[in-house]
């Protein structure tokens, strides 16, 4: 494993967990080149997609698409995570890519958990202020 993957497993912690997009970001399912040519088209095989997706050792898209139905607890059937995992790994055929996707979704999952830490604070600022520093005979 590189660096860079290194990097990109180590913020994985940080990412929202909301797609299926999200979830084949985590797995980064490798497949054979047999495996592509007997789901995907043949015509959409790109360097990237090759050097970064496809591995001789690695197992069928099918086997990938079962984990990753197993990993996220979709119920989605089999064919159309399939699909989605070729459409990822087409949309994101290059470790540069893939990085992107993931560091624009922890952004996102970070601003939403700041927002929320935000509201959370507000909240008990409001209580503290409503019931503990003014307290009245109802509240007591």
């Amino acid at each position: 494993m590189g660096t860079s993957q290194k990097r990109l497993q180590s913020v994985l912690k940080d990412m929202p967990y909301e797609s299926i997009q999200d979830f084949i970001a985590i797995l980064q399912p490798t497949f054979s080149l047999e495996s592509f040519k007997r789901f995907g088209d043949p015509n959409n095989l790109t360097p990237g997609l090759r050097r970064f997706w496809i591995k001789k050792t690695a197992k069928g898209i099918d086997l990938a698409a079962a984990e990753l139905k197993e990993f996220s607890g979709s119920n989605r059937d089999e064919d159309t995570l399939i699909q989605d995992i070729l459409e990822f790994a087409q949309q994101y055929d290059t470790n540069a890519k893939l990085q992107a996707y993931v560091r624009r979704r922890v952004k996102e999952g970070q601003s939403a958990r700041s927002t929320y830490e935000r509201q959370k604070i507000k909240d008990v600022d409001t209580f503290v202020k409503k019931r503990i520093a003014y307290p009245t005979r109802r509240h007591l």
